[in-house]
């Protein structure tokens, strides 16, 4: 069976990281199916210059990935019979009308112009997360699937940074909107503590970011196995955004490492993905952040990473994932 996976942006963001660890899964565990991955986009390029990189879907084994602008790529579009398309959607995807032999599914990623869901005309609508599914039903006015995102497995990664100090690690991708700056408490650290930011892209907002001797900068990194391997030397992965969003790729790759995850209780996915006092700790200000690291002993720790890697197993698994996507075929 041909399955095609389309998204219209590779930028470093969360939906194209899903995109990537679906067509990378797919192949890895439906070997008897043809998985056909294109980006359709109003330019026929990945995206924005600075959020672009080569290495991207190269270091997902994604290689032979096929761009199209929706103009070139309506003779394609034509052609196709009898497949399974699950068209990802961002925040300002078009819809892509296919034969009626095929079975069209959207895959939604964003709360950015959800009534425009319905014009679509797909089979199903797909969320990531509850927390999106609600939203879709209740503006779009659909009834859709939710198919909570998965990761693969990346404990037995090698990590690549040494440091004596308690590791604090972040992911900023695209948005530095997301960061807030909380002031913690060194003190709280008998070995003294350090915080890894990986991101974000934009530059200029990395420069006002700085100014604690606690931080440490490493910058956008586009390929999988150097990020991965930063995100397996923190002993917790601090999540805090502002708002609620959807089933964060940057959390699931932190468990799916074996890291606890420490996130701001804003709602959204972040409460599908992280469950208080096991795989992680939900905060509601820097005050209940501190007091969680003070309390937080060397014996606890080595607790909840245990029960990290144990939730992500029985949930969170890209083949969990894969199972319900497979119930669509």
């Amino acid at each position: 069976m041909q399955i095609l996976q389309i998204i219209d942006s590779l930028e470093l963001n969360g939906g194209s990281t899903m995109f990537l660890e679906l067509v990378s899964g797919m192949r890895k565990h439906w070997p008897q199916h043809d998985i056909v991955p294109y980006v359709v986009s109003k330019t026929g390029k990945y995206g924005r210059r600075a959020l672009i990189n080569d290495s991207l879907p190269s270091s997902y084994n994604v290689d032979n990935l096929q761009r199209f602008s929706y103009n070139t790529f309506e003779d394609t579009q034509k052609s196709i019979r009898n497949a399974v398309i699950f068209h990802h959607v961002l925040g300002h995807t078009k819809p892509i009308k296919f034969h009626n032999s095929c079975k069209y599914y959207v895959v939604n990623h964003s709360l950015t112009n959800v009534k425009r869901l319905a014009k679509f005309a797909a089979e199903r609508c797909i969320c990531v997360c509850r927390f999106f599914s609600k939203k879709v039903q209740k503006v779009a006015r659909l009834s859709p699937i939710t198919i909570l995102n998965g990761c693969a497995d990346y404990y037995k990664t090698t990590p690549s940074m040494k440091d004596d100090r308690f590791v604090i690690g972040r992911c900023q991708r695209v948005v530095p909107s997301k960061f807030i700056k909380e002031s913690i408490n060194s003190s709280s650290f008998p070995r003294g503590y350090v915080q890894y930011i990986v991101g974000p892209v934009n530059h200029g907002k990395t420069r006002t970011m700085k100014g604690s001797k606690y931080d440490v900068f490493l910058g956008p990194i586009f390929d999988r196995q150097k990020k991965i391997a930063i995100i397996k030397s923190f002993d917790m992965y601090l999540h805090n955004a502002r708002s609620p969003e959807g089933a964060s790729m940057a959390i699931l790759e932190a468990l799916s490492c074996g890291v606890p995850v420490l996130a701001r209780d804003v709602g959204g996915g972040v409460r599908e993905l992280i469950a208080h006092n096991r795989n992680g700790f939900l905060f509601k200000n820097g005050i209940q952040l501190n007091n969680i690291l003070k309390e937080l002993t060397s014996s606890r720790l080595e607790e909840i990473k245990k029960q990290t890697r144990e939730d992500f197993l029985q949930r969170l698994h890209i083949t969990i994932a894969l199972k319900r996507y497979e119930e669509l075929l």
